[in-house]
């Protein structure tokens, strides 16, 4: 059964034909192997099922309380499968064709305020060692480039350009996008490239930009670690992790910025309908600070 959830993760698109990222195929894999666990509980010795056992998985979901974002990916991800194993004969019938998942009604993007925001940046560089320096560094360029955690991590030296204030975004499913930077994030990036990562650095032919205290590339976990761990120090109470920065570094791209498209562009949404969500965000805080603002095209 396994060996079929592996076949299955080898061929999935996305939407639009795209290859999923790493990180949703993972999340689809632990999804998948959660299900696998529950039919062969059941007594399942194959994948021929009854519906009625898709029934009970989707109460199972509800009895475990979890979010019901979380339920509608699993219950997804289940439909996905069984479709792909239907098309390709491996059961003689869809038992999850009719399965349906939890409306998930989509909360707004959640943003840093900017007092909070200053005093993460503050927290950031609140020390004397390498690793303060590099972690002002990487708050400053998340919030004004608007970077995804991985996006962040798999930067390399080469990838950073101090003279022209750019920064090379390489992403795999769409084309690389420069994003640029002002003079004061310049200035923060430098002092980590002259005096933070030399000292962090063990090996010299280590390309990663951002390293973590072993001198290897930082992973996506430890950039979360390090991101919570400087919320706490800053005091804030507030939701902080490197999605909601990036989700506050968007909407101040927007409110900057009236070309959407670009901003899409910077930002690599497949849609222009996430990027409208931070141009209604944008426009709502807009007018919460007394700022006449023009309607979000649709």
């Amino acid at each position: 059964m396994d060996t079929v959830i592996t076949q299955f993760l080898n061929q999935v698109k996305g939407r639009n034909g795209r290859p999923f990222s790493r990180n949703t195929l993972a999340a689809y894999r632990r999804d998948l192997t959660q299900f696998r666990s529950f039919v062969v509980e059941q007594g399942a010795t194959s994948w021929e099922i009854e519906p009625a056992t898709l029934l009970e998985f989707r109460q199972w979901l509800r009895e475990r309380d979890l979010a019901l974002a979380s339920q509608a990916r699993k219950l997804a991800a289940v439909k996905s499968f069984f479709g792909y194993l239907a098309r390709e004969g491996i059961i003689p019938s869809n038992p999850a064709a009719a399965l349906t998942g939890p409306q998930v009604d989509h909360a707004p993007p959640q943003t840093v305020a900017a007092t909070d925001l200053q005093a993460l940046l503050a927290a950031a560089g609140d020390g004397a060692g390498p690793e303060a320096s590099r972690d002002q560094a990487m708050l400053a360029l998340l919030c004004t480039a608007g970077l995804r955690a991985s996006e962040m991590v798999a930067l390399d030296v080469t990838h950073l350009d101090l003279e022209t204030h750019t920064v090379t975004c390489v992403r795999s499913r769409r084309k690389d996008t420069q994003l640029r930077f002002d003079e004061d994030v310049a200035a923060v990036l430098r002092l980590y490239l002259d005096e933070g990562r030399p000292r962090l650095a063990r090996n010299t032919d280590e390309t990663a930009l951002f390293l973590n205290h072993r001198g290897g590339r930082l992973s996506r976990q430890g950039f979360w670690l390090i991101v919570k761990a400087i919320a706490r120090a800053a005091g804030v109470e507030a939701v902080v992790n490197p999605r909601t920065l990036r989700h506050t570094a968007a909407t101040g791209m927007v409110r900057r910025s009236s070309d959407l498209t670009q901003v899409q562009a910077d930002l690599g949404h497949a849609s222009p309908t996430s990027t409208r969500v931070y141009a209604q965000l944008a426009g709502q805080q807009k007018a919460a600070d007394g700022v006449e603002t023009a309607e979000v095209p649709a």
